[in-house]
């Protein structure tokens, strides 16, 4: 790994500050390194409460950094929350953390299995109408903000082990998986493969599924890699694993971010 732009600092809920979060990045021999804080959500706390003070933070890190790494100012950017300064980022990941249920109510899918609790009965027990609503809005968010990077895409499997609200296995869950993935490929977006559930327990796998992956490689997408950082424990977990994950889709390159843009780096050169 040269680069990862999928990170968190105290500006939102990450643990650490971003200073401390691009030294573990210096330390881990990265060249390009972005920080992609929560856009402002009034119904999480933790989501990032001063844009304009994050913006001025990283530019000065920038600069202060600027002999050791690359460092860049991004915004993840989920439907539920708002950007006053969009101009100002260099990237933009697109994103999806909470569904609106039929009853108006809004619903997180990967704080807690209590929320997700409560969203099942919102939506009359059926998981599957969750799961259509979850992907509904992604491809929405795709289609109205067209990021840079397409962010954990089927982050509605965070809670879900042992199929707890809907059947992962099945031809429904995986066609309204897919038909929401081709949408978004044609948007023209990067997908990540995100290890940030592995890392913090939750599944034993990085999204995306490997159906997914390998759909993805048919439609011509580029796939990078991303952590989804929180602490400076977590800068480069899992990524073996996702290379490998990657590699075994039938991908040859890598979309890896080298000075403020995405360039295809055969996968030989990044697993040796």
């Amino acid at each position: 790994m040269f680069s990862s732009l999928h990170n968190h600092c105290t500006f939102c809920d990450g643990k650490n500050s971003a200073q401390e979060m691009i030294e573990a990045a210096v330390r881990a021999g990265f060249t390009d390194f972005g920080m992609s804080c929560h856009c402002h959500d009034e119904r999480f706390s933790l989501s990032m409460q001063d844009e304009e003070g994050y913006i001025r933070a990283m530019r000065a890190l920038c600069a202060a950094y600027s002999s050791k790494i690359r460092v860049y100012c991004g915004i993840e950017q989920d439907p539920m929350g708002s950007i006053r300064c969009p101009e100002a980022y260099d990237y933009v990941i697109g994103s999806v953390h909470a569904v609106r249920a039929p009853n108006g109510m809004i619903y997180s899918v990967d704080n807690n299995v209590q929320e997700m609790d409560e969203a099942l009965r919102a939506f009359g027990g059926d998981g599957m109408e969750l799961v259509r609503a979850y992907y509904a809005l992604v491809t929405e968010n795709v289609r109205k903000t067209k990021p840079d990077i397409i962010g954990h895409f089927d982050l509605i499997l965070k809670l879900n082990k042992d199929n707890r609200y809907f059947a992962e296995n099945t031809q429904a869950y995986r066609q309204t998986a897919l038909e929401a993935l081709e949408q978004c490929a044609a948007q023209g977006g990067v997908f990540e493969v995100n290890t940030g559930g592995m890392y913090r327990g939750y599944r034993d796998f990085p999204y995306l599924q490997d159906f997914l992956l390998v759909r993805l490689r048919e439609l011509g997408a580029r796939v990078t890699v991303s952590t989804d950082c929180h602490d400076v424990n977590g800068i480069d977990y899992g990524v073996g694993r996702a290379l490998a994950q990657i590699r075994d889709a039938g991908f040859d390159t890598l979309a890896v971010w080298h000075d403020g843009g995405f360039v295809q780096i055969p996968l030989e050169e990044l697993m040796h």
